[in-house]
């Protein structure tokens, strides 16, 4: 059998609350991709975010703020490092007691290239702690080495379990 896709990737963020609507967030990501132009990239980025919206039936708060970058080049074995802008939109609507419809637009900006990311998912509650969500990602890269697509594409299945 002969793998077409392995990829993996961790996040982590913390806010610190300067208002009910307003914080600034620290946040890190990792990407490790065996089929993607860039091997691994990481990033670090401090941010504004503002809620515009936050109560039980809507959500959307943006974040924007400078970071960096760190790329390896699958091609040439190359580190990269570049500053970028990173800019988040968070979207979630509530449509009924058990289905939510949610949105992450995702952007990091540099001189080397830009990055987005979209998770979009529909969520359907199936008891107070378990739900079942199916998600569509869209990833983009303006520049890539000769014989990469810009665009990748990951439809998923998942079993969500909630800690209330």
């Amino acid at each position: 059998m002969e793998d077409t896709a392995n990829r993996y990737g961790l996040a982590f963020s913390s806010a610190y609350d300067l208002s009910k609507r307003s914080y600034l967030i620290g946040s890190v990501r990792y990407d490790h991709d065996n089929f993607a132009s860039f091997l691994w990239r990481g990033v670090a980025a401090a941010s504004y975010g503002y809620r515009w919206f936050d109560d039980s039936r809507f959500h959307l708060v943006t974040e924007i703020g400078p970071g960096f970058r760190r790329s390896h080049d699958a091609s040439t074995g190359a580190v990269e490092n570049e500053a970028i802008a990173r800019g988040l939109a968070d979207f979630s609507w509530q449509i009924n007691d058990s289905t939510r419809l949610l949105d992450t637009f995702l952007v990091e900006s540099g001189r080397l290239n830009t990055f987005v990311q979209n998770d979009l998912g529909l969520q359907v509650a199936m008891s107070e702690r378990l739900a079942l969500k199916v998600g569509y990602q869209v990833r983009y890269n303006t520049d890539v080495d000769p014989g990469f697509k810009k665009t990748d594409t990951v439809t998923m299945l998942n079993l969500v379990y909630s800690v209330k």
